[in-house]
C-alpha cells in the first residue's frame, strides 16, 4: 500500500504541516491523536451504556405503568362491588340490627 497524504485522511495544509514537522513533534501529535481517538471512543462506548440504561428504565416503567392499570382496574371492580353492596344494605336495612339491640 502507498502512503499519501489523501490515504492518511489529511488535507493538502495539513500534509505541508506534516512535512515541515521534525520526527519529535511528529511522534507528539501522533501520541496526542492516538489518545483523542482513545476518548472519543471511550467517549461513545460511554453515551451508548447511558442510551442503553435509559431504554431499560424506560421499559421497566412502561411495565409498571401496566400493573398499576391492572391494579386500578381490580381497585375499580371492587369499589363498584362496595358501592352496590352499600346501595343494598340502604334499601333492604341491615339484618344484624335486630342482633344488637
Amino acid at each position: 500500500m502507498v502512503w499519501s497524504p489523501e490515504s492518511m485522511g489529511m488535507t493538502p495544509e495539513e500534509h505541508l504541516e506534516w512535512m515541515s514537522m521534525d520526527d519529535q513533534e511528529k511522534k507528539k501529535l501522533e501520541r496526542k491523536r492516538a489518545r483523542n481517538r482513545q476518548a472519543a471512543s471511550k467517549c461513545r462506548q460511554k453515551k451508548m451504556d447511558r442510551i442503553k440504561e435509559l431504554e431499560d428504565q424506560v421499559l421497566h416503567e412502561k411495565h409498571r405503568g401496566q400493573r398499576l392499570d391492572a391494579e386500578l382496574v381490580e381497585l375499580n371492580r371492587a369499589l363498584e362491588n362496595f358501592r352496590r353492596m352499600v346501595e343494598r344494605h340502604s334499601v333492604t336495612g341491615c339484618p344484624n340490627n335486630s342482633i344488637r339491640g
